[in-house]
């Protein structure tokens, strides 16, 4: 469902996994092509780096603000990860930079 959701998003585009089987009945299912990196590459490594900075920075996150609902279903931690994915893109990086220059202008 989530490739299927990023397919309708974005296209068809190459997959690149550690190599878990269920990525690659995933991908052949909705057409896409495979690709496996191999344990000890650079891919790999940066890939492992990347995923585990995300998981520290949403654990921290839910640490310092846990959810206070008997039935929760993480919509705080998904909130988060919306923001997070928000301020890393260039687009909204440039305007935080211009209101900052604007800020110490005044």
């Amino acid at each position: 469902m989530f490739l299927r959701t990023l397919v309708e998003a974005y296209g068809k585009h190459p997959v690149w996994t550690d190599g878990a089987p269920w990525y690659h009945e995933a991908c052949l299912r909705l057409g896409l092509k495979h690709r496996r990196y191999r344990f000890g590459e650079w891919l790999f490594q940066a890939m492992e780096r990347a995923i585990q900075m995300l998981k520290d920075r949403t654990e921290s996150f839910d640490d310092h603000f846990p959810c206070m609902k008997k039935e929760c279903i993480l919509e705080h931690v998904w909130s988060w990860l919306s923001l997070f994915h928000l301020f890393s893109q260039p687009e909204t990086l440039s305007i935080i930079h211009n209101i900052r220059g604007v800020m110490e202008m005044a």
